[in-house]
């Protein structure tokens, strides 16, 4: 599903994004929607590799909660600013039990528009 027919939150705050399986810290989000994800980390992710991710999302309360789903890297590129990467990554599945908590993080910010399914 192509990014720009969602509505996108630009994350105010860095969420960490960890491989599920070792836990270890892929990166944070720096914009989401309910299809896709962008994230911003030290290391590249080679295009489309399926992952099995826990994203930290913000609650209504301010603390974070683990959403575990699934998602295929669409694209990774050096960023023109620092040596991190930034990563696409479509949202294939999400657990059930959690697909309320990434509702709410995509609802609670008030979706602002954002072209970022092309990386730039």
């Amino acid at each position: 599903m192509d990014g720009r027919l969602g509505n996108r939150t630009l994350v105010q705050r860095r969420h960490q994004v960890m491989e599920r399986d070792t836990g270890r810290t892929l990166g944070w989000v720096v914009n989401l929607s309910r299809s896709s994800l962008v994230l911003v980390g030290p290391s590249p992710v080679t295009e489309q590799v399926c992952l099995e991710l826990v994203v930290w999302l913000p609650g209504a309360s301010g603390d974070s909660h683990a959403v575990r789903l699934t998602a295929r890297a669409r694209w990774c590129r050096p960023s023109r600013y620092n040596n991190e990467f930034g990563v696409g990554l479509e949202i294939e599945s999400v657990m059930p039990e959690d697909v309320h908590l990434l509702d709410a993080a995509v609802c609670e910010r008030g979706a602002e528009s954002s072209d970022a399914s092309d990386g730039d």
